[in-house]
């Protein structure tokens, strides 16, 4: 790094299967996000964004390394070799923090190895640590743990891999959170509208007011890993699609995800503020969102020209939009990585 960053407390909400084009903030009927349509203080919204990937694994992955759409498919293993964002973080004198409200049982998530858990400051994962917690309560959780964290140093990074909005959507929302919905005809529409509602729109209002009353200077990038396809009118009517991962001429809907950022303190929000071009609104790609950390971290955007451009750069041109499905690392036959929580090899087909 070769400057002051721009804030003092980084984060990434990491949601799951939250789809961008379903935010009413966005444009959706009904509105799915009333406190957000509401344009409270501090939020910069780019719309509907590109996913990387239309899988969890991936896109976390590829989010994490910072590869460019060109560099794919990983037949070189860059992601899983180099420095990831935590390194860089860390490098910045960040106090770095991954928190897992997602994973079942101790295997690290989305490709991560014990390897890059012990090089994080600290590492929560919910579902162990609060085993008693309701589905649609591990992601309202996390929030005590992100606040430890943004509160016990005095710059952190923090990671929050959230429970969100993945199948079967009907436990992922408290009993009767559908209500508002009950007009729309498909069921498992009405019940995913209502898990979004909950997990994108409340999460983010509960989220701004704990982080308010700390009065830190933070900043979050709130997006999803992909999107869902649920009936979308590009889905090919003769052959079944999943909502997501489908592997082969995946529909559009599949990697449409929101970004959102959220200002806190009056010297992050000017900063923000003064970045930020609404021009860039519905244009942009989740592969930009790794430059923007370390760009907000303190490096200097000449130095980080092997990446994609950053959010901030408003004048670097925005062309078509990619995201990858199927095997990313385009390896037949699979492969193995060291990963000692499942023996002495993972293998990875």
């Amino acid at each position: 790094p070769t400057h002051k960053p721009l804030t003092d407390h980084l984060i990434v909400v990491m949601d799951e299967s939250v789809s961008g084009h379903w935010l009413g903030v966005n444009g959706a009927v009904p509105d799915t996000t009333p406190w957000l349509s509401s344009e409270p203080p501090g939020v910069f919204n780019y719309g509907v964004v590109s996913a990387i990937s239309n899988l969890s694994s991936t896109s976390n992955l590829l989010m994490q390394a910072g590869l460019r759409a060109d560099q794919l498919p990983d037949r070189a293993l860059r992601s899983l070799r180099g420095p990831n964002v935590f390194a860089y973080l860390a490098a910045a004198g960040f106090r770095t923090a991954f928190i897992d409200a997602q994973s079942y049982s101790l295997r690290p998530a989305n490709f991560m190895t014990p390897f890059d858990v012990d090089a994080l400051d600290e590492y929560w994962q919910l579902r162990q640590l609060e085993p008693d917690r309701a589905e649609h309560e591990v992601d309202r959780a996390s929030l005590d743990w992100l606040e430890k964290h943004v509160t016990s140093a005095p710059r952190s990074f923090t990671w929050l891999l959230k429970n969100g909005a993945h199948l079967p959507y009907g436990d992922k929302s408290p009993p009767n959170r559908e209500e508002p919905f009950a007009e729309t005809d498909s069921t498992v529409l009405r019940d995913y509208l209502a898990v979004v509602e909950w997990s994108a729109d409340d999460f983010l209002e509960i989220l701004a007011q704990r982080l308010d009353a700390t009065g830190k200077e933070a900043l979050v990038v709130y997006t999803s890993d992909h999107g869902q396809s649920l009936d979308e009118p590009d889905a090919e009517p003769d052959r079944a699609v999943s909502p997501h991962a489908t592997e082969v001429d995946p529909p559009s809907a599949q990697a449409s995800v929101p970004l959102i950022l959220l200002a806190f303190g009056e010297e992050t929000r000017a900063a923000v503020r003064e970045r930020f071009s609404p021009e860039l609104r519905d244009r942009v790609s989740a592969f930009e969102i790794f430059p923007t950390l370390l760009e907000a971290a303190g490096y200097a955007r000449a130095d980080l020209s092997a990446f994609s451009p950053s959010l901030f750069e408003t004048e670097s041109p925005r062309g078509e939009r990619f995201f990858v499905s199927g095997n990313v690392f385009a390896r037949e036959g699979g492969f193995y990585v060291l990963n000692p929580l499942m023996g002495s090899a993972c293998h990875l087909n």
